[in-house]
């Protein structure tokens, strides 16, 4: 477990909008909060959920001292949400999560550690792994995207 001012802050954003699966946000926001890297804040916007979405939010978010939660009362998109969470993050990275994504316990530290090691790079993504599982009405296919084995993360370089 990493936290230091050797270790800079990531901010992780995720927006959540009508979420019908309290379960798959918990395990969402835990595994962003169970990281190996442990110097990191997330942030969670509300993109003005008509169900009681704000609420599993609110409930999950009072276990942790690190998570904000904000809301807009009507639906603006995805981008409008993590941007006002972006407005208000206070990390040297920033993070994108999905609400329905799970998170590898090492992502967050693979991801600055590669940053750190090079600077000429300004963003780092990651592979994904789909799975099959129903949730609710829905059935998720098991996909692979990428190699299991890879050492580092997609990269771009700066401009």
């Amino acid at each position: 477990m990493l936290k230091n001012e050797k270790y800079p802050l990531v901010s992780v954003v995720m927006a959540v909008y009508n979420n019908m699966e309290e379960q798959v946000l918990r395990q969402a926001i835990e595994s962003i909060m169970k990281q190996d890297y442990e110097n990191i804040e997330l942030l969670i916007c509300d993109d003005g959920s008509t169900n009681n979405t704000l609420q599993q939010i609110n409930e999950i978010a009072s276990l942790y001292d690190n998570i904000q939660v904000f809301h807009y009362e009507q639906n603006r998109g995805a981008a409008y949400a993590r941007n006002l969470c972006i407005k208000h993050a206070k990390g040297q990275y920033i993070a994108v999560m999905d609400a329905d994504d799970i998170s590898e316990k090492s992502r967050i530290m693979k991801q600055v550690i590669y940053l750190q090691q090079h600077t000429e790079i300004g963003m780092v993504g990651c592979k994904a792994q789909f799975f099959k599982e129903k949730i609710g009405d829905d059935l998720v296919i098991c996909q692979h995207v990428g190699d299991s084995a890879a050492k580092q993360p997609d990269a771009r370089p700066r401009p």
